[in-house]
């Protein structure tokens, strides 16, 4: 459990930054990304590496958000319209897929979104891509991973997904809610990012200067090693000044 979570805090705004690079062997980056920081609506998609179309699957996914996330306001309204239109492009990409020729195919994307305003932070998730949050030198994972090894096989091979958008007819999507406080420092990414740097690495990063930081978190990631696809966008929480 977070410290404080009942703790309403004061009014509050955010900075943020994104960064996303193609692997190094990669011909197309099957990350998408969006920051749409006037609605406080953060999305990485990451489409599914070894299947047809992983980068229309995660283009997808960003561009409804994009559209749904002005719809309404108030943070309720606006994580039901995020989930609706999750629920619709699965359906799209089920029926895309089904149209190719050939048997088994697949056009998917794991989803990461954060919705957050001044008091409140919605994290809604599908598959392998992650949420931190960092709060008063602390790193926490806010998303639990939907593969095999997280959730039934600690032996199984890293990556086998148990979710994803388009993968199954029904789309299960988790939800987590927790409060904000001022310099908390919120990291959404693609597995890209998490398969070479480590918690320790994650939070010693986190408390650099949030101008920049995202470019130097793949940075970081290219150099420990990362061939994939690698995307992060940070958002930090700081108290409004008159």
């Amino acid at each position: 459990m977070l410290e404080n979570d009942l703790v309403t805090p004061p009014s509050l705004t955010w900075h943020c930054c994104s960064a996303t690079r193609a692997g190094l062997r990669h011909i197309v980056n099957e990350d998408a990304a969006a920051e749409l920081a006037d609605v406080g609506v953060f999305v990485v998609a990451d489409g599914m590496g070894g299947h047809t179309d992983g980068a229309l699957a995660s283009r997808s996914i960003v561009e409804i958000i994009r559209c749904v996330a002005y719809m309404h306001d108030g943070l309720d309204a606006r994580v039901a319209d995020i989930e609706a239109a999750l629920h619709s492009v699965n359906e799209a990409l089920r029926r895309e897929a089904a149209s190719r020729p050939g048997s088994n195919v697949i056009i998917g994307s794991t989803v990461a979104v954060l919705v957050v305003n001044e008091h409140y932070a919605v994290c809604i998730w599908g598959g392998d891509s992650r949420i931190y949050l960092r709060r008063r030198d602390h790193l926490y994972q806010l998303t639990k991973d939907h593969t095999l090894q997280a959730e039934e096989d600690a032996d199984a091979p890293s990556g086998i997904l148990t979710r994803a958008v388009g993968s199954a007819e029904t789309l299960d999507l988790d939800r987590v809610v927790t409060t904000v406080e001022p310099d908390d420092t919120f990291l959404v990414c693609s597995d890209g990012l998490t398969k070479v740097l480590s918690d320790e690495d994650l939070n010693a990063l986190l408390a650099e200067p949030i101008e920049g930081l995202a470019a130097r978190l793949v940075a970081s990631a290219v150099d420990g090693g990362s061939t994939d696809d690698i995307s992060a966008i940070l958002v930090r929480c700081t108290e409004k000044t008159i």
